[in-house]
This record gives structure tokens, C-alpha cells and sequence, in this order.
């Protein structure tokens, strides 16, 4: 039992951290990069409808953006589409400026008046299809969307990533901080405290061109074939290691 109990005397004081302030330690950063294939894809386009009136802008609006839809699910039948903006304007005939009239009171004659309306509505889709992204650019356009583009490839959870990065920027203070310690003639303690400095994800940007309408469409979509790159999540931290003599 005495045995014991010396044994965990002389233990304790090595397994306690250091509470004075001006103990010896050491502060060091690491970095971490992961380097990850992007599993999706986000892409946007805009739909415009044309009427005489603005029930008809409308209705020819939905009809588009229907067509548009039924052509991408049918390469992704899983897409997460949404969008969240529509407006409707009128068309002024002839030369009209925005100093002629009054938006309170729409002119019914002359060189303001409104002779027709457009409706545009912008759509977001995001798609695990990622190498399919470049084809549905184009099968965007042929449907009638506007500006059809990719706007970036990205991981669906970025957590995994994250975890890796913060691992490898672990893994770097440590080798910095045993080269100062070797350095030193000291001897590298525990860790004291890990601050998270930094931790994001940068998306590889890609814009797709857009492809010009066939008068007769073909049967099957023009294949695009992309290539992204990687996604590169960093990390960095700030590690202080008690050290001794």
C-alpha cells in the first residue's frame, strides 16, 4: 500500500498541467489542407415569360420553367430546385425614358404606354450529378432558360473534411512544436490549450457557357464534359505545449 500510494505522489505532479502563469511553454501554429472530389454541383438560370398581359407573361413563364425542369430531372431526377424571385414588368412602346412617366400611374397613350409585360423568375438546382453539370447547362438553354451557368462544385457535408483538415493541422503543430523542444534541450509537455484559428471551404468556380438553341432540338442533350477540380478545406489552429527541463 505505501508503495502505492508513493507511486501516485510521484505521478501527480507530472500528470498536472502547469497553473503559473509564467511557466515555461510553447505556442505554435499548424496548418491542415484536404484536398476532396466535389460530390455536387450548384448551377442557376433564369426563365422569362412573354404576354400582352401579365396573366399571359405569366402563363408562359410556367410553362417554360415546367419544360426546363422535366429536361434536367431527366439526368437527375433527385435535383434540389428552388427559387425564391419573380417579378413581373411592363413594356413602354417606342423610346420611352424613366423620366417620361410617372410608375404611380401607368400611361394608357403615347410613347409610355405599356404595350406588353415580362415575367422572369431565377432558379437555384443543386445535383449530385457533378459530371453531368457542363450537359444540363446546355439542355438548360435549349429548354429556353436564360443565362443558364455553373456557379460552383462542393461537398454536400463538409464535416468529414473539416475533421481531416483540423487532424493534419494538429499533426503539424506538433511536429513544430517537438523541433522547438529538441532545439531547446526541453522536454514537450502536455498540451495546455487549442484555439480553432481557421476552417473553410474553398469551392472551385466554374461557369458554363452557354449553348445556342437548335431550331429542331435533337433527341438527346449535347454532352458537356467537365472536370472540376478539388475542393480544398483548411484549417489552422494554435496549440500551447507545457515544457520542461
Amino acid at each position: 500500500m505505501l508503495l502505492l500510494l508513493a507511486s501516485m505522489a510521484l505521478a501527480a505532479p507530472e500528470a498536472a498541467l502547469p497553473t503559473d502563469p509564467k511557466a515555461p511553454r510553447i505556442v505554435v501554429t499548424g496548418s491542415g489542407t484536404v484536398k476532396t472530389p466535389p460530390n455536387v454541383a450548384d448551377l442557376e438560370y433564369e426563365v422569362n415569360g412573354e404576354g400582352e398581359t401579365s396573366d399571359q407573361a405569366v402563363k408562359a413563364l410556367v410553362s417554360k420553367g415546367a419544360a426546363i425542369e422535366n429536361a434536367l430531372r431527366s439526368l437527375d431526377p433527385e435535383l434540389d430546385l428552388h427559387s425564391d424571385k419573380v417579378k413581373v414588368q411592363g413594356v413602354r412602346r417606342g423610346p420611352c425614358k424613366a423620366d417620361d412617366y410617372d410608375e404611380t400611374a401607368h400611361l394608357s397613350t403615347g410613347n409610355c404606354a405599356i404595350v406588353g409585360y415580362v415575367a422572369t423568375q431565377e432558379f437555384d438546382l443543386r445535383s449530385t450529378k457533378v459530371s453531368d453539370a457542363g450537359t444540363m447547362v446546355g439542355l438548360a438553354s435549349r429548354q429556353g432558360a436564360t443565362n443558364p451557368s455553373i456557379e460552383s462544385f462542393g461537398l454536400a457535408d463538409q464535416r468529414v473534411a473539416k475533421q481531416q483538415a483540423i487532424a493534419a493541422a494538429l499533426g503539424d503543430a506538433r511536429v513544430t512544436a517537438e523541433a522547438l523542444a529538441a532545439g531547446s534541450n526541453a522536454r514537450l509537455g502536455e498540451i495546455m490549450t487549442i484555439s480553432l484559428d481557421d476552417a473553410r471551404e474553398q469551392e472551385i468556380v466554374v461557369t458554363g457557357s452557354r449553348v445556342a438553341r437548335n431550331s429542331v432540338p435533337p433527341p438527346t442533350p449535347v454532352i458537356v464534359s467537365v472536370a472540376p477540380g478539388p475542393v480544398i478545406t483548411t484549417a489552422q489552429v494554435t496549440v500551447t505545449y507545457a515544457i520542461g527541463r
